[in-house]
């Protein structure tokens, strides 16, 4: 997935959490949902931007070689 869609998606996903934790309250199971939700898409966000600066990295080493 590319990281502006999946920037997207998070705070699309922070919002709704952020409404709902102010309307239902920060110990509703909804809001809890949300966040568990949001917390799956900012660590895919953590392993996409890794996994393409290792990518990107190795990439540069090879053509300095």
């Amino acid at each position: 997935m590319k990281i502006t869609r999946l920037e997207i998606k998070i705070n699309f996903k922070r919002n709704r959490m952020i409404r709902s934790g102010i309307k239902k309250g920060l110990n509703h199971p909804d809001t809890i949902r949300l966040s568990q939700q949001l917390d799956k898409l900012l660590n895919e966000y953590q392993k996409v931007k890794f996994y393409r600066s290792i990518t990107i990295g190795s990439t540069n080493h090879i053509a300095c070689l």
